[in-house]
């Protein structure tokens, strides 16, 4: 994610989520097709009554992604029309940016499609605002079948009493890690199934600058951390805490908060990660120009599943590396996560069950799954990710290993309450100040505990 439009598509979220909860929910009535499919015309209002009185039910499905990814959910979504006569799948794919601020618009107006991905991120602001379906009758009547579905992955899927997403494919968050150059410059590293602590981090992030600048080369051990809530709230979760409590509460140690900063504040004047407009200027190029790709910085946080890209890209050898660990703390930092589908509770029924019939088929079907591969991380369903095996690269089965690994000692996600989303976007902008030494790392843990508050308050 690139963090000026990060920025940018959170607040317009917010400010539309917003919107809609103060009473803009009417569903649009006109041109409803036209605004979101392309190559729509006049004729939509016509086409539509044509297939329903032919027995045919549209659903509209959107997502993000790469032109590859929309090549293959082109092709799941052809098989599955082959499969299921009676649905027409109209599809909305998007850049991820595109995605977010066109969805944040079509649900204030009611405009939803049926069926949409999500992300754990967002999906509190949309759930409580009465934008998806629960979903948990379509499981209880076998519409969608959970069987070979771990169940803490199913309810991962859980908001409140309902499960409103199911996977489409499980993963986490990890560094991934050049071990070419790790090799190259002495660093002691773990295994993908050990575990490492922050202190270990910072004394190999110092040697590897050394070493580095003894060499006369340009590398750095790793990217910062400190300007995305998502990497704060790992480093929380070791100490029992996240930045919410499991009543959607604001919970944040300051202390905490500051020795974060402050860690990369060192790091950064060590030489062992890039400075600032260094970064910034990285996380505008392509995949293939970045710092991680073209050996500039040797690790680096990614969900794992994107192995296999970074490792197409970089002359190295890449593997997965744990997050550290708090050398004083037990608690895992851990979380299922991944991609998830959500359907329109603005939808008809017959198209709410029309969309769960497209989750189960991207789910459970083995000709979808030899065509979805490991595209949103690994297979929720347990068969069919031990399918897919034989066929995955060397760099693909890491990934497959890595998440198998992960499940056995991860812990549920906190809820997120009304305002995340809002919260996600004030933290970002002042770890900048903070970066930028506008304010002291204590001062701005202070200032974004007090500002978070203010706006779970003003939710209320």
């Amino acid at each position: 994610m690139l963090r000026r439009k990060m920025l940018a598509v959170m607040l317009v979220i917010a400010m539309v989520l917003t919107m809609a909860a103060c009473g803009q929910q009417q569903k649009a009535s006109e041109g409803k097709a036209d605004e979101t499919i392309e190559g729509s015309d006049d004729t939509t209002d016509t086409k539509v009554s044509e297939t329903a009185s032919s027995g045919v039910t549209e659903i509209r499905f959107s997502w993000w992604g790469s032109e590859e990814r929309n090549e293959r959910y082109n092709a799941i979504c052809d098989l599955f029309e082959e499969a299921n006569p009676d649905v027409k799948v109209l599809r909305e794919p998007a850049t991820w940016e595109d995605f977010w601020v066109r969805l944040s618009t079509q649900s204030a107006g009611g405009n939803a499609p049926t069926l949409f991905g999500m992300n754990p991120l967002y999906v509190t602001d949309y759930a409580l605002r009465g934008v998806l379906a629960d979903l948990e009758p379509f499981i209880e009547n076998g519409t969608i079948d959970t069987t070979n579905i771990d169940e803490a992955v199913v309810e991962a899927g859980r908001v409140g009493e309902n499960i409103i997403m199911v996977s489409q494919g499980v993963t986490f968050q990890a560094y991934l890690a050049n071990t070419t150059l790790l090799d190259k410059y002495g660093v002691d590293y773990p295994a993908s199934n050990e575990d490492w602590t922050w202190e270990d981090f910072a004394r190999e992030s110092k040697a590897y600058a050394d070493r580095a600048k003894e060499s006369g080369e340009r590398t750095w051990f790793s990217g910062p951390l400190d300007d995305q809530l998502i990497h704060y709230r790992s480093f929380a979760r070791e100490m029992g805490k996240d930045v919410f409590d499991a009543n959607g509460n604001v919970d944040i140690d300051t202390a905490r908060l500051a020795q974060w900063w402050e860690f990369w504040q060192d790091l950064r004047a060590y030489g062992a990660v890039p400075q600032p407009s260094e970064w910034l200027e990285d996380a505008q190029k392509p995949l293939e120009q970045r710092a991680l790709a073209t050996g500039e910085v040797a690790l680096q946080v990614f969900p794992v599943n994107q192995l296999e890209l970074w490792q197409n890209a970089s002359d190295g050898i890449f593997d997965i590396i744990r997050f550290p660990m708090d050398v004083n703390q037990t608690n895992r930092s851990e979380i299922v996560t991944g991609s998830y589908f959500t359907v329109s509770a603005a939808a008809a029924l017959e198209e709410q069950e029309a969309a769960a019939r497209l989750i189960n088929f991207f789910v459970n079907n083995g000709d979808a799954i030899d065509i979805f591969l490991l595209e949103q991380g690994v297979p929720a369903n347990s068969k069919m990710g031990e399918r897919i095996m034989d066929v995955l690269s060397e760099s693909q089965q890491k990934g497959v290993a890595f998440v198998n690994d992960m499940m056995q000692i991860a812990g549920p996600d906190v809820p997120q309450p009304l305002g995340a989303t809002e919260i996600e976007q004030l933290y970002t902008s002042i770890a900048e100040q903070v970066v930028h030494k506008m304010i002291t790392a204590q001062e701005g843990a202070e200032q974004f505990a007090a500002e978070a508050q203010a706006v779970l308050e003003r939710e209320d």
